[in-house]
C-alpha cells in the first residue's frame, strides 16, 4: 500500500515538474494557436514558386513619361496567389524596375480596390473555377469614386506613374501594384466578401473564413512572384495598402514571413477593434455606420452591429487571432499607418487605441480633410520616405505634443526631434458641435519655435469640440519630403 501511494507521489510530482518545466512551450504553443494568426498561413505554400502560374504579358524597357529621360523596365503578367475555399485567386501585375537594376533585393508592394483601374468581371471565382478578368473602363457606379483615384487630387499627376514608376526609379526599387482581390469571389465585392466570411467564421469556427487572411496571403504570394522574377530576385519587401488591403497588411505583421521589411496600412486605424468600436459609438451613435452605402463587410456596420459579432465566441477568438492590438509585443516590422481625418469609416481618434501603445520602430501620419482615401500628395510622400526609412535608413522625425488649459485658450507644445531638414511643424485644428467629424473642416496654423519647443494657442469655443494634431514636415535626400503627425486630441465640450 505504501509502495502504490509512493508512486503515486512520485507520479504527481513528475507531472507537476514536468509542467512546470514546460510552461514555456505550452504557452508558446497557446500563443501561437489562439494569439495572432501566424497558423493561418501556410508558409512553405506561399513561398513556393511552382504554384504562380505566371502568365507574361509584356516585359520591356521603355522611356519613362513622367521622368523624362530615364528608362524603365516595365513587366504586365497575371499570377495566381492561393486557392481559398474552393475559389482560386489570380490577378494581373504591372512592375516596374529601373533600368538597369542592379539593387539588393528590396521591393514595394501596393495592393488597390479592383476598380482602381477600371476593371470589370465577367465572372466571379467559385467551385475551384478561374476568374476571368478584363481591363475595361466599365465600372460600377459604386465603385466609381475607387477609378478617380487614379489621379491624385489637385494635381495633374497620374497615380500609378507616381506612386509606382517615378517611386521605383528614384529609389531605385522594384514597385509591384496589382489589385487584390482582383475579382469578385463566390459573386461577391471585396466589402460584402468580408462580412460573408465573418458571418462563415463565426457559424463554423473555422477562422480560416475570415476573408483579410487570404488578402494578406496574396501579398505574402506577391513577394515569393518578386523572388521568381529574373533581375529582381526580391529579398524584403515593405506592402502597402487601403481600407480591407490596409487590415490585411496589419495581419501579415503577424504572419512570421521573415521577407516582410515593412508595413504601410491607410484607410485604417492601425488596430485594436473594440477601442475603435466605441469612438464609432461615440461618433456616429449605435445605429450609422458611417459610409454612404451599405454593405455587409464590417467597417460598414453600424457600432451596435458590429458590437454583437464580435462579442460572441467566434468574434473573440478572431479578434485573438487578427488584431494586431493583442499581440503587439510580437511585432517587430516597421510599422505605419496613415489615415484621413474625415474618413466617414471610423470615429475620429479610433487610432489611438493602438498606436499610442505599440512600442518599436512605428509613424503615424493624418491626413487632413480626406475621406477613405490612399490617394494624396501627403500619401505619396509618405510612402516614398516609409521605403527610404526601412530599406535605405532614411529616419524618421518624432514628436511629442502637450497641452495646457487656460481659461478659453489651449497651448499646444510640441517636442519635434528630427536630423532631417525640418520644413515645417503645422498645428491642424477642427472645432465641430457634434463628436461626428466626417464633415468637418481642418485648418492649420504655423507653430513657432519657443525655448526649443514648437508652440501655438488655439481657442475653445462655448458648446463646440475642439480636435487638433500637430504634422511635420521634412526633407531628406532619400525619398525627399516627408510627413508624419501625432495623434488627434479631442477637448470635448462643457
Amino acid at each position: 500500500m505504501k509502495k502504490a501511494l509512493l508512486s503515486i507521489v512520485v507520479f504527481l510530482i513528475c507531472v507537476t515538474l514536468t509542467l512546470f518545466l514546460s510552461r514555456g512551450a505550452i504557452k508558446d504553443y497557446l500563443s501561437y494557436r489562439f494569439i495572432g494568426p501566424a497558423s493561418y498561413f501556410d508558409l512553405d505554400e506561399i513561398k513556393d514558386q511552382s504554384t504562380l502560374d505566371v502568365e507574361i504579358k509584356q516585359d520591356k524597357i521603355v522611356d519613362s513619361q513622367s521622368r523624362p529621360g530615364e528608362k524603365v523596365r516595365v513587366i504586365k503578367l497575371s499570377f495566381t496567389s492561393q486557392k481559398w475555399h474552393g475559389s482560386t485567386w489570380r490577378h494581373p501585375a504591372t512592375i516596374y524596375v529601373p533600368a538597369n537594376y542592379q539593387g539588393e533585393g528590396n521591393v514595394g508592394i501596393i495592393a488597390t480596390n479592383r476598380a482602381f483601374k477600371g476593371q470589370h468581371e465577367t465572372e466571379s471565382t467559385t467551385g475551384g473555377h478561374q476568374n476571368q478578368v478584363v481591363e475595361s473602363n466599365v465600372v460600377p457606379e459604386h465603385l466609381r469614386h475607387l477609378f478617380e483615384r487614379q489621379k491624385i487630387p489637385g494635381t495633374e499627376l497620374n497615380t500609378e506613374a507616381e506612386y509606382a514608376e517615378v517611386t521605383a526609379i528614384d529609389l531605385n526599387t522594384p514597385i509591384m501594384i496589382f489589385p487584390n482581390p482582383a475579382t469578385l469571389i463566390f459573386d461577391k465585392d471585396e466589402s460584402n466578401l468580408m462580412g460573408y466570411g465573418l458571418q462563415m467564421a463565426i457559424d463554423t469556427f473555422d477562422l480560416s473564413w475570415i476573408g483579410y487572411v487570404p488578402i494578406a496571403t496574396s501579398y505574402l504570394k506577391a513577394i515569393t512572384l518578386l523572388e521568381s522574377i529574373e533581375g529582381i530576385a526580391a529579398k524584403k519587401a515593405v506592402i502597402m495598402g487601403c481600407s480591407k488591403r490596409g487590415f490585411a497588411s496589419s495581419i501579415a505583421l503577424g504572419a512570421g514571413d521573415d521577407r516582410l521589411a515593412g508595413v504601410m496600412a491607410t484607410c485604417y486605424y492601425g488596430g485594436n477593434v473594440l477601442y475603435d468600436i466605441m469612438r464609432k459609438f461615440e461618433s456616429f451613435g449605435t445605429d450609422i455606420g458611417g459610409p454612404a452605402v451599405e454593405r455587409d463587410g464590417p467597417a460598414f456596420q453600424p457600432a451596435d452591429k458590429l458590437l454583437a459579432k464580435m462579442n460572441g465566441p467566434a468574434g473573440n477568438l478572431a479578434t485573438m487571432a487578427f488584431d494586431p492590438y493583442l499581440w503587439k509585443k510580437k511585432i517587430n516590422t516597421p510599422y505605419f499607418v496613415a489615415l484621413g481625418t474625415n474618413d466617414e469609416f471610423f470615429g475620429l481618434g479610433a487610432p489611438n487605441g493602438m498606436m499610442s501603445e505599440l512600442k518599436g520602430d512605428k509613424a503615424f501620419l493624418y491626413v487632413d480633410n480626406l475621406r477613405h482615401s490612399w490617394v494624396s500628395k501627403k500619401h505619396l510622400h509618405s510612402w516614398r520616405t516609409w521605403l527610404a526609412h526601412v530599406f535605405y535608413d532614411r529616419k524618421l522625425p518624432t514628436v511629442e505634443v502637450e497641452s495646457q488649459v487656460e481659461g478659453s485658450k489651449v497651448n499646444v507644445i510640441a517636442d519635434v526631434a528630427s536630423s532631417n531638414t525640418l520644413k515645417h511643424v503645422r498645428l491642424y485644428y477642427s472645432v465641430n458641435r457634434s463628436l461626428d467629424w466626417r464633415e468637418a473642416k481642418w485648418e492649420f496654423k504655423a507653430m513657432k519655435m519657443v525655448n526649443g519647443k514648437f508652440q501655438s494657442q488655439l481657442e475653445k469655443i462655448d458648446g463646440k469640440n475642439l480636435a487638433y494634431y500637430v504634422e511635420v514636415e521634412d526633407f531628406h535626400d532619400k525619398g525627399g519630403i516627408g510627413y508624419s503627425s501625432s495623434l488627434v486630441e479631442i477637448n470635448r465640450a462643457n
